[in-house]
């Protein structure tokens, strides 16, 4: 066990490495094992894809590193998954940035999701909705982390946990009030018409 955790551990060394430079789908197999040392038939031992081995790191790394409590919501948890993604950044921002089969956003929806069941889910008329929902607000939390950790100059975690809580906090007061200041008459009511796109120069 000891010898299979060493070699899990070089190859997930060796590709977040090459992932501080460019996402995993850039990334080949030969290029892993190339910074590792090992043949791709002793990494077919131990890994099934390069998929696997990004879904590995972030276990390893932050669910095995991460105090977990009964009753706490994703903002109790939020200032340390900031600390690891900021520890880090070059290699989460391409973690994030990949969107497509088997990325490092599915395996963190995942996680949340059961995170976000406990206060989300009995506002949902089904599973189905309850899904849809958690993927599209994790996936628009994602891109806040993209942003944020692509800056040249980042804020620090506990900053940007702040400006996070309060961008919820701002945007649910909004959605409150449009929603009380939904007109109950239609008398009154000024039409609006969105502006018409200008013509490039030459069009006719």
């Amino acid at each position: 066990m000891a010898n299979l955790d060493i070699i899990k551990n070089a190859v997930a060394e060796g590709t977040k490495d090459l992932m501080r430079e460019k996402t995993i789908d850039r990334i080949s197999v030969s290029e892993i094992c190339g910074k590792t040392g090992l043949n791709r038939r002793n990494f077919y031992r131990y890994f099934r894809d390069k998929y696997e081995v990004v879904e590995w790191i972030y276990y390893h790394d932050y669910l095995l590193n991460t105090q977990h409590f009964e009753g706490w919501s994703i903002w109790d948890y939020m200032p340390h998954i900031a600390a690891v993604l900021y520890s880090d950044r070059a290699f989460y921002l391409n973690a994030f940035l990949y969107t497509g089969q088997n990325s490092f956003r599915t395996c963190v929806i995942r996680y949340l999701t059961k995170i976000l069941r406990k206060d989300y889910r009995e506002e949902f008329s089904s599973e189905e909705l309850f899904n849809f929902y958690v993927e599209h607000e994790c996936n628009m939390g994602f891109d806040l982390f993209v942003l944020w950790l692509s800056q040249e100059q980042p804020l620090p975690p506990e900053d940007f946990v702040r400006l996070f809580r309060e961008m919820f906090h701002r945007t649910a007061l909004v959605h409150c009030r449009l929603l009380e200041r939904e007109p109950q008459k239609k008398e009154g009511l000024v039409p609006f018409f969105p502006d018409e796109p200008s013509r490039k120069k030459g069009s006719k």
